[in-house]
């Protein structure tokens, strides 16, 4: 039994009917409803379905650019977009293959001197605004503004100060 076709244009229209006999069609892949209820179940239960580990047979990871996203800051869910993995996928490879973490953070290190290498040529190039922040960072430089009154006078003689005052 097949579904009426409603399309009125071409005959190669890509809304072509589909028989319906309960079966997967070679359209869908053989991912049904029911194998993505089943895996969400057994991924709530914390049970594997079979299939190969996360190591065997999987897709390769690139891991030069997977240290470049993580050298320009991208979050892990952000390299996971580039390399077409969910987020969770990419922590099980993670776990998996610790090449991957080690990837990632040498890309953030590697990013943060190539920063740190760029502010210190804005401050060597004269950028005061970059040469001030670089002070207070590296050297503990605050501003610290001047008091005008008894700035340069001890306790003591400030409190002799204020008996004398009370005594008149």
């Amino acid at each position: 039994m097949q579904r009426q076709h409603r399309c009125e244009t071409a005959p190669n229209c890509r809304n072509q009917p589909r028989a319906i006999t309960g079966q997967k069609t070679a359209k869908r892949g053989g991912r049904g409803r029911v194998a993505k209820i089943a895996k969400a179940a057994a991924r709530a239960s914390g049970k594997r379905l079979p299939g190969p580990a996360p190591g065997a047979g999987a897709r390769p990871i690139d891991l030069g650019l997977v240290a470049r996203c993580a050298e320009i800051g991208c979050t892990i869910e952000e390299i996971a977009a580039v390399l077409g993995f969910s987020r969770s996928a990419l922590y099980d490879r993670m776990d998996a293959q610790p090449e991957i973490r080690e990837a990632i953070d040498r890309g953030r290190n590697l990013g943060k001197v190539r920063l740190r290498l760029l502010q210190w040529r804005s401050a060597m190039a004269g950028n005061v605004t970059m040469l001030i922040w670089l002070g207070r960072q590296l050297l503990g430089q605050r501003d610290r503004p001047e008091t005008e009154h008894g700035a340069s006078k001890t306790l003591e003689e400030l409190l002799a100060e204020i008996g004398r005052n009370r005594a008149q």
